[in-house]
């Protein structure tokens, strides 16, 4: 896959769409082995008490012998986020550290270009992360996405 998707399945209750996303899109159009990578895929349920922290992650107060600590949970979406990161790292060659190439010789437009070969290379080679959302319309989609609502139509 070259570019991001995102898609809205839509349609009546029993119509299929939960099947089709397992049994097609994520294994023959993501080409995501969920037996082989089972955490590149991430699925989630919008619900009406489903929140922004939920959904991209937030601190949760947890008391330890009258003590409060507050850990960090994280959101669907950043988990999601992290796995493509994870994904994309082994394949990323840093231009500026490569001793093969003479990086700190090229002009700036020259030096942007390799980095952003470098980064398109790496994303080809890394495996795709699925984030499933299911039931959107049942939660409150322009407070659980917040400002990155936004995003949502930009391909890189």
């Amino acid at each position: 896959m070259t570019s991001p998707i995102q898609k809205i399945l839509f349609g009546s209750p029993g119509t299929g769409k939960s099947y089709s996303i397992d049994k097609t899109i994520i294994p023959e159009v993501l080409g995501i082995d969920k037996n082989e990578h089972p955490d590149n895929i991430i699925k989630t349920v919008f619900h009406p008490e489903y929140t922004y922290g939920d959904f991209m992650g937030k601190l949760v107060p947890i008391t330890r012998a009258s003590k409060v600590e507050y850990n960090f949970y994280r959101g669907h979406f950043l988990q999601a986020l992290t796995q493509a990161y994870k994904n994309i790292l082994p394949h990323y060659k840093d231009p500026i550290t490569n001793r093969a190439s003479n990086f700190r010789n090229l002009s700036d437009k020259d030096k942007q270009l390799e980095l952003d070969k470098a980064r398109k290379t790496a994303c080809l080679k890394a495996n795709n992360v699925a984030l499933v959302i299911d039931e959107i319309n049942r939660g409150n989609s322009s407070a659980i996405f917040g400002t990155i609502f936004q995003l949502l139509d930009r391909v890189c």
